[in-house]
């Protein structure tokens, strides 16, 4: 198999913050060594990609996929551009849509983020203001859940069952993580995780810095590789990823540096080191990270029980990356649907007679299936 080259143009999706008081640091690391990314082979992590059309339809024309969950076999696709759900199957399909926006019992306001909630198979929509709208898998209202004292909130995920997190990525905030408790409505813990001289500088937030493993709930620090639990105790370290001599060297930037001092500093390790985190996501069983390493995209695959690793360069799906039992699923658009059929002779393609023309532009969804051994 060769390796697939999407050409993307890449925009950074950077994250660096601290804890408040209520953090405590553990020294955990986990090495990975980058000498020898040009000698990793598509082989060596993937058995195959199959490529997935999704039908084009009037009433399943996608903007943009943010997020990819699935849900009995379904594909669940939040376009956060429209505020729609949409719902495909397996083989690319359009079944219906969740497309209620207003203000009426049943409809919702603008959206930010969207869940499976794991205990009822229940389909959650997030507001900014804090309004949490549950559905059925039938796209039916269940009830709607309005937190007070909440101003602005982008990313949720579940804790508990009966305990909701919630992150801002607005760092002028007194709180920017919030654990809300379905059971007693009311925030039960609130912590403030303080900005870094990036985010003060107006460098944007890493897309998806919320993750639930199924086992912990955890919150990805890119440039200092620090990956922490959150829970109602507060926040602490779980590990570091450790590259040597690649780790990010932010120089001598402060609180005080300008824009311009840290781009200058971003653009020194993206030449010479490991710059970042720009996808980071994990389950319970694999972590998948892509970053930049001398200029050239990379992405990890880290097998957790038994700490193989592999990394490889030259693979850039989408900003939109979702971990899905033993594979990787992904989107592209038909621009660049070609290079990935010159490049993947062993990927299986489903039906392409689903787009039956240049002018429907649906995204294809890209599913990676990991080697056995992940």
């Amino acid at each position: 198999m060769k390796y697939l080259n999407f050409g993307l143009i890449l925009v950074f999706a950077l994250c660096v913050s601290s804890c408040s008081t209520d953090s405590e640091v553990s020294d955990s690391s986990i090495y990975i060594n980058l000498e020898n990314v040009e000698k990793t082979n598509w082989e060596d992590i993937f058995d195959d990609i199959e490529v997935i059309p999704l039908e084009f339809t009037s009433e399943s024309m996608l903007v943009n996929i943010h997020k990819i969950l699935m849900l009995d076999g379904d594909y669940i696709l939040f376009d956060k551009d429209q505020s729609v759900v949409y719902k495909f199957d397996s083989k690319g399909k359009y079944l219906s849509k969740l497309d209620k926006l207003g203000s009426a019992p049943g409809e919702y306001q603008s959206l930010y983020d969207m869940l499976i909630n794991p205990y009822t198979n229940n389909i959650e929509l997030l507001s900014p203001t804090g309004s949490i709208y549950t559905y059925n898998k039938d796209f039916e209202w269940i009830e709607t859940i309005d937190i007070e004292g909440v101003r602005s909130v982008h990313k949720f995920e579940y804790y508990a069952e009966d305990i909701i997190a919630l992150f801002s990525n607005d760092n002028r905030l007194e709180s920017n993580f919030l654990l809300y408790s379905t059971k007693e409505n009311r925030l039960i813990k609130k912590i403030k995780f303080e900005p870094s001289v990036f985010e003060i500088n107006q460098i944007m937030m890493l897309g998806n810095p919320l993750i639930h493993t199924g086992e912990d709930l955890l919150y990805c620090i890119p440039f200092s590789n620090k990956v922490n639990t959150m829970d109602i105790n507060g926040v602490k370290s779980k590990y570091i990823w450790d590259f040597g001599k690649y780790n990010f060297d932010a120089k001598d930037l402060n609180s005080n540096s300008s824009r311009d001092e840290v781009l200058e500093v971003m653009s020194y390790n993206a030449k010479n080191n490991f710059s970042t985190f720009y996808n980071y996501t994990e389950n319970a069983k694999l972590v998948f990270a892509q970053f930049i390493f001398k200029n050239k995209f990379c992405s990890m695959v880290f097998a957790k029980e038994s700490g193989e690793y592999r990394v490889i360069n030259d693979f850039m799906p989408t900003e939109t990356i979702s971990l899905v039992e033993n594979s990787l699923v992904s989107y592209t658009h038909i621009d660049q649907l070609n290079k990935i059929l010159e490049s993947n002779p062993k990927g299986s393609y489903g039906d392409l007679s689903l787009l039956r023309s240049e002018f429907e532009n649906n995204p294809f969804l890209l599913v990676y299936r990991f080697k056995s051994i992940y």
